[in-house]
């Protein structure tokens, strides 16, 4: 299953390099063809001076971030061992929990409560140091790290459940595991990268934002 999404992944990063490819032949061939038109060809000296220019500013963004963390998050559960035994333990898939894998699930559950708490308290409480000026939660400085804490608590919770399952031997183990799902994350930079810079290009070309 996992292939097939790699698979995917990559095929959406062939259709956002083509369309990459069209735009720039498109905006030359219509700024051409209507000068006085408002579309800026990526073929000019200005359009290649923003390409180049900006080319780190557009790919630079907290959705970076964000794929990085989550990869890093999907490959501790995996590699822990949590996904299967929450499905083991839920969705009743697959053979029962052994006793040792029933207390590491049990222990991990009891951390993840107390991360929630901990959260809980940094948000809902009266003047909760993670609220805005205002006390609002959206935005506030929880909305932005959001996806961090979430990743954050994914990781640890993952890899206490597979210290204590005996999943993870050694520090090198946990750093593979967390690592793991290498693949995949480099897909999802792929398309990212791409799709990107396809993106600010249509808001330059269309003039959509201040070039």
């Amino acid at each position: 299953m996992r292939i097939d999404v790699e698979k995917t992944i990559h095929h959406l990063s062939v259709v956002c390099a083509l369309a990459q490819i069209v735009l720039i032949l498109v905006s030359w061939l219509w700024s051409a063809a209507v000068p006085d038109s408002s579309v800026n060809s990526l073929l000019s000296a200005r359009g290649v001076r923003w390409f180049f220019g900006s080319y780190v500013d557009n790919e630079a963004s907290p959705i970076l971030v964000w794929l990085v963390l989550l990869g890093l998050a999907i490959g501790s559960l995996r590699s822990s061992g949590s996904c299967r035994a929450m499905r083991q333990a839920f969705l009743r898939q697959g053979p029962p929990l052994t006793s040792l894998q029933k207390f590491a699930f049990r222990s991990s559950l009891v951390l993840f409560l107390l991360e929630l708490a901990a959260v809980a308290g940094l948000t809902m409480l009266p003047h909760a140091v993670l609220l805005s000026v205002s006390g609002d939660l959206f935005p506030s400085s929880f909305s932005v790290a959001i996806i961090p804490i979430v990743a954050f608590v994914c990781v640890t919770v993952s890899i206490f459940y597979g210290l204590l399952a005996n999943h993870y031997h050694s520090f090198a183990d946990i750093g593979r595991g967390v690592c793991s799902e290498h693949r995949l994350l480099v897909a999802l930079l792929l398309l990212y990268v791409v799709a990107s810079q396809l993106i600010n290009s249509l808001i330059y070309v269309f003039e959509m934002a201040e070039a």
